[in-house]
């Protein structure tokens, strides 16, 4: 992918779905970062936007991004600011969205805003 080659690299905790079950709240969401980081890790990603529905409004999908961002603040505030916090979107949001949403989540700095929108146009009946 282009640089130069590395001899290793370095593991991150994934703190999501089968982990927390269905108690996703801010709070589960800090317990589990800082459990990660108890067990030595300095790098955890998370999905903190899963229950987000990405059919909503650019409106609606900023009102339900509220509590994705409240667990990785939680998450965040858990860990401390040395533990490095990921968060991956699995494309639940629009343009506007994604950018308003980025600009809070680089408030709490965080190491990575991945995916949070489709790449491409959408086949018809498909999603991205």
């Amino acid at each position: 992918m282009g640089g130069e080659p590395k001899d290793s690299v370095e593991l991150y905790a994934n703190i999501n779905r089968s982990l927390l079950g269905e108690n996703r709240t801010p709070e589960a969401f800090a317990q589990a970062g800082e459990k990660a980081a108890e067990r030595g890790f300095n790098i955890i990603k998370c999905a903190p936007f899963d229950d987000i529905d990405s059919e909503n409004t650019t409106k609606g999908l900023l009102e339900a991004a509220k509590i994705g961002i409240a667990r990785v603040a939680a998450v965040r505030s858990a860990v401390g600011p040395n533990v490095e916090v990921l968060v991956d979107c699995h494309r639940c949001f629009d343009q506007d969205s994604s950018l308003v949403v980025a600009g809070e989540l680089a408030n709490l700095g965080i190491g990575w805003f991945e995916e949070p929108m489709c790449w491409q146009p959408a086949k018809v009946g498909h999603f991205c």
